[in-house]
């Protein structure tokens, strides 16, 4: 039984990382969460982070992540944590998620801090958390509305807008090489 709670008692493990779910003996509620997972922000920007916050009252276990909405691919990474939490290594990139260090210590509409990719460029991202509300009582994989991309990133072959200033940079300099190469061969140097 040991085993089975101390996924709990330190935070999720590795292993919760696909699914969002804990390696409790209990089957998550099925009844509507008790919590919500909400943000302040109207769109994504890359480089600039989103706050985002379990509401719902008191928890003593969670996981949280950013995913590609209606997948399970993660994006970005969680700033340092508050206290009595840490960051996760999950698909072994750091930070992908942040979980609870302490059962016994319960928080109440706990803030996250989330950092866009500078490179992100898709549609949008949704919010993911598994919470506990005690070692027996917890609902999977809750999702927060689609957080949007926004208006100004311009998206050029998989590139935001920061993105695309270095790959035009890169066009520029093998255009450059390339006639340089051209220009001395016809020359005949």
């Amino acid at each position: 039984m040991a085993r089975l709670t101390a996924g709990l008692a330190t935070g999720a493990p590795l292993s919760a990382c696909k699914k969002m779910k804990p390696r409790h003996p209990w089957p998550p509620q099925s009844d509507k969460s008790i919590y919500d997972v909400v943000f302040e922000a109207k769109h994504y920007i890359p480089g600039k982070t989103v706050n985002v916050t379990i509401i719902g009252g008191r928890y003593r276990g969670f996981m949280l992540q950013a995913r590609k909405t209606n997948t399970r691919i993660t994006f970005g990474r969680w700033k340092d944590p508050p206290k009595f939490s840490k960051l996760l290594k999950c698909f072994n990139k750091e930070g992908t998620a942040v979980t609870h260090t302490h059962a016994s210590n319960a928080v109440v509409n706990g803030t996250y801090e989330w950092i866009v990719p500078e490179t992100l460029c898709i549609p949008s991202i949704t919010f993911e958390a598994t919470v506990a509300q005690f070692l027996s009582v917890y609902w999977r994989a809750l999702e927060s509305p689609p957080l949007p991309r926004g208006p100004s990133v311009n998206c050029v072959r998989g590139f935001s807008s920061s993105g695309k200033l270095t790959y035009r940079i890169n066009i520029m300099i093998v255009t450059l090489c390339f006639h340089l190469v051209t220009r001395s061969n016809y020359i005949g140097m």
